[in-house]
């Protein structure tokens, strides 16, 4: 239960989007998503290489899959994976999705997975 729960967590990165615009008033081209993903202290990819989406997804070993898409420029970019325990995303202003909730602006999100992390408790009978 508690891998599925992680793995909610966070899917998808996604950019920072205006609430509810009018198609009029958006800029014509948004550009693409420009983040530094860090992963265990290592920086995988920095500011300068545009990403089509990031996402993480804890597995039952107590570590986390990072996965990076690059954007594709002319012949397709193959994804970078890693795996790692602290992953670390910061950026311009970006949005997220956990529990299937989207969540931010933010400029620096860092998610640390443990093994067993989530637990439950219970007080012994008597």
């Amino acid at each position: 239960p508690w891998l599925r729960t992680c793995q909610s967590l966070v899917r998808t990165l996604v950019p920072a989007r205006p609430a509810r615009v009018t198609p009029a008033a958006l800029p014509a081209a948004t550009g693409p998503t420009r983040l530094r993903v860090e992963v265990d202290g290592e920086t995988l990819v920095d500011l300068d290489q545009p990403l089509e989406a990031v996402s993480v997804t804890p597995d039952g070993s107590g570590s986390a899959t990072v996965e990076v898409r690059p954007l594709s420029v002319g012949a397709a970019a193959a994804p970078l994976l890693v795996t790692g325990r602290r992953i670390t995303v910061s950026g311009a202003d970006f949005r997220y999705r956990a529990d299937a909730v989207v969540a931010g602006p933010v400029r620096r999100r860092t998610w640390t997975v443990f093994e067993g992390g989530l637990g439950l408790t219970l007080p012994t009978p008597g």
